[in-house]
């Protein structure tokens, strides 16, 4: 079951076919005890090709614009970073 950010993140970014490799991680509380754990899952998809970047679950909630200004940003940055223009 989506939480109330990964929701309201998924409605924003649904459809909009985004074919780059990144993973948005959202994190609430249940976060704070398993910091060790998200590194090693970050560091394994940096690994294979996979940018990661993260937001508190109630940074998309209260600003969602500047969250998705932060991921279009790195989409960006990654399509550049590929030898593409944007």
């Amino acid at each position: 079951m989506q939480t109330d950010a990964e929701a309201c993140l998924w409605k924003r970014l649904r459809n909009k076919q985004l074919e780059r490799q990144m993973a948005i991680e959202l994190d609430g509380g249940q976060h704070l005890g398993q910091q060790a754990y998200d590194g090693q899952r970050t560091d394994y998809l940096r690994r294979h090709g996979i940018a990661v970047i993260r937001f508190w679950d109630n940074q998309v909630l209260q600003e969602t614009a500047a969250v998705m200004d932060s991921i279009w940003a790195a989409l960006m940055q990654s399509h550049v970073q590929e030898g593409n223009s944007p």
